[in-house]
């Protein structure tokens, strides 16, 4: 089979997982009846809807630009720097890392969690 294939196959699966364990809920919900069965249905529901979300968001269209003030800076010295992201869509992603690496000097890392 073809690698590209295989990796598409690989895209879907949690999707595929996500709205089987939705149905799965709901039935559960709909055939047992009473608050229980309800309640984790609809609290399992923003979570599943925003795990939707985050799966379909289109990643590879995400701008990051990285802004240095200065071009020359001393040992020692801190160096302010300002990353830029533009997202397509205005839900924002539910954890994501932006990480610089230089080739001589190791790397930064940012993480937001919202």
């Amino acid at each position: 089979m073809n690698a590209k294939r295989m990796k598409k196959g690989r895209r879907w699966l949690p999707l595929v997982g996500l709205l089987l364990l939705t149905a799965i809920l709901f039935s559960y919900a709909m055939f047992q009846g009473g608050f229980v069965s309800w309640f984790l249905f609809y609290s399992f529901l923003p979570f599943g809807l925003h795990a939707f979300a985050v799966a379909l968001y289109p990643i590879r269209r995400v701008a990051v630009s990285r802004t240095v003030p200065a071009k020359r800076y001393h040992a020692g010295e801190p160096i302010p720097v300002t990353v830029r992201m533009e997202l397509p869509w205005a839900i924002p992603p539910a954890a994501l890392t932006v990480s610089g690496q230089e080739p001589r000097h190791g790397g930064a890392m940012a993480a937001w969690p919202f």
